[in-house]
């Protein structure tokens, strides 16, 4: 369980508040659990929106995070989440609520290359993280509410995350302190055909600028032939060859064209 200092020091101060935070925790986490299935579909259908069918899931992580109403702020929400980092280390030392689908890495070439990048994967689920909980943060009232955020790792990466939350009030143990909690799911999925996609739209980019390039080349083979720098068969040579050049990759475009501007639908 996660705790801001503030709430670390209450937590400190008598086994009794202890054991008032598990309760708190184990109730936040059972109470999350009815939007899990709203979760599951806003997973699967960016999945089937963009029909990619082979998506696995890499690792997910449950956890929850505690601090004081006061402490809340888009300001200090780097230091609030820096307590939740935990979750974004794909390597060794991992929270035992955070679990490694071992089964579907072995399946999957690209993790070590994943691992090998975890700064960005680590920013990247971070960034979906501290979304969500900004989503929540103005708005945490003593009904439970939940945002979800998606993000694009890269190299057929996703990172797709849930944060319940809601406030806690008790003059028992808080005195005229108000409590926000919060409940965080947070899963990482892998797709080949996102990471094809990824590259088709990676090759559409770069044959556009290619072609980009060939029109203005083409532009200035006319405008030197108008300048008389070039004699009329000088010229028709050069404008034919760029004529096909500028034909191929035009075609190869349109017919890539479609699945890429299907990729990353959210």
């Amino acid at each position: 369980m996660g705790t801001s200092p503030n709430v670390d020091q209450m937590i400190k101060q008598s086994e009794e508040v202890k054991r008032y935070f598990d309760t708190l925790k184990l109730n936040l986490q059972k109470d999350a659990e009815q939007f899990e299935a709203d979760f599951d579909a806003y997973r699967k259908g960016f999945y089937e929106t963009n029909k990619w069918t082979d998506a696995l899931l890499m690792f997910s992580a449950q956890t929850t995070h505690f601090n004081q109403e006061a402490e809340w702020s888009l300001d200090r929400l780097q230091a609030t989440i820096s307590n939740i980092g935990d979750l974004i280390k794909a390597n060794a030392g991992l929270p035992s609520e955070f679990k490694l689908d071992q089964e579907n890495i072995g399946k999957n070439r690209s993790w070590t290359a994943l691992t090998q990048s975890k700064a960005l994967a680590a920013a990247v689920i971070f960034e979906v993280i501290a979304a969500a909980m900004k989503g929540v943060g103005g708005k945490t009232t003593a009904s439970l509410t939940n945002e979800k955020q998606q993000g694009i790792i890269g190299k057929g990466y996703a990172s797709h995350t849930m944060v319940a939350a809601r406030s806690y009030t008790d003059q028992h143990y808080f005195g005229s302190i108000t409590i926000v909690g919060y409940a965080i799911r947070s899963e990482l999925w892998f797709s080949q055909q996102q990471a094809a996609a990824e590259a088709n739209i990676s090759w559409v980019a770069t044959e556009m600028r290619k072609s980009e390039q060939l029109e203005r080349s083409i532009e200035a083979l006319d405008s030197d032939f108008d300048q008389g720098a070039l004699t009329y068969a000088e010229w028709k040579q050069q404008r034919e060859l760029m004529s096909i050049d500028s034909k191929a990759i035009k075609g190869e475009l349109s017919a890539k064209l479609v699945s890429a501007n299907r990729a990353f639908v959210y």
